[in-house]
């Protein structure tokens, strides 16, 4: 018989095991590997979903163009037609950083575009967020032109929202440091990437066809904020941006070209 001690022992073998991985010839198929395959396969599988969506929301406007009846904003009834029907690809992906299937360099006919792949959800306002321990943080921003930013190539100084500035109709006043203002300036110090993407305007033979393109130019990081008067004469905030180091695929500065 086996004394106090050997017993013991035997029950302290038993339970150091417990919990580890099976061993023996199918020890591998009954523990899930993450590799860089499956991060490849994952990457592969989210790239598909992106093309297809755009590829039946282009088709939906293509055939929306051939009416000849049809007035109204094309991109935003294709929009609506598509929302009824299927499940969009990242409409509920709200994130830092890159977005599953979607590359630095990608373009995009129409700004309802950015929000079918889950680039950038608000289809007017320039900056989107999301609040983080009830902090509000920038996720990103478009560069549309309608403000007074400075572009370059890795550096991009961008107007706050806010005060009628790109509204000629509306009686202008100070922007607010509030809403998407607040979350750039919140991103300084919490030091989170915020996507950015350009836009190039372009020329169209319909006007109800929204002659615009847009770029996906990676992430940058919010460096400073500052507050100064604007043409307008009234307060406007500005924030300096700079683009991340060692992104994959084209810039915005380089695509522009084509």
């Amino acid at each position: 018989m086996e004394d106090k001690e050997e017993r013991d022992l035997k029950r302290r073998k038993i339970s150091a095991t417990r919990g580890f991985p099976p061993h023996g010839k199918n020890a591998i198929s009954k523990v899930k590997m993450h590799s860089k395959s499956d991060d490849a396969e994952e990457n592969s599988s989210a790239r598909k979903r992106v093309e297809e969506i755009l590829k039946l929301f282009r088709a939906t406007c293509w055939k929306l163009i051939q009416d000849e009846k049809y007035t109204r904003r094309i991109d935003m009834e294709a929009y609506n037609i598509l929302k009824r029907n299927i499940n969009f690809v990242n409409l509920s992906c709200h994130q830092f950083g890159n977005i599953p299937g979607v590359n630095v360099g990608d373009r995009f006919k129409y700004r309802i575009e950015l929000k079918l792949v889950g680039l950038h959800r608000p289809p007017r306002n320039g900056i989107d967020y999301m609040k983080v321990n009830e902090q509000s943080l920038a996720t990103s921003i478009v560069d549309s032109g309608g403000y007074e930013n400075q572009v370059g190539s890795k550096e991009l100084i961008y107007m706050g929202q806010g005060g009628n500035v790109a509204y000629k109709k509306k009686p202008s006043e100070d922007q607010k440091l509030t809403r998407g203002n607040a979350a750039l300036k919140n991103s300084i110090y919490a030091k989170n990437p915020v996507r950015v993407i350009r836009m190039i305007k372009s020329h169209t033979v319909r006007p109800n066809v929204m002659g615009e393109n847009f770029i996906y130019d990676g992430l940058y990081m919010v460096q400073e904020y500052w507050q100064e008067l604007g043409s307008n004469g009234f307060r406007v905030y500005k924030f300096r941006l700079v683009r991340m180091d060692d992104q994959s695929g084209n810039s915005w500065i380089k695509l522009k070209k084509f």
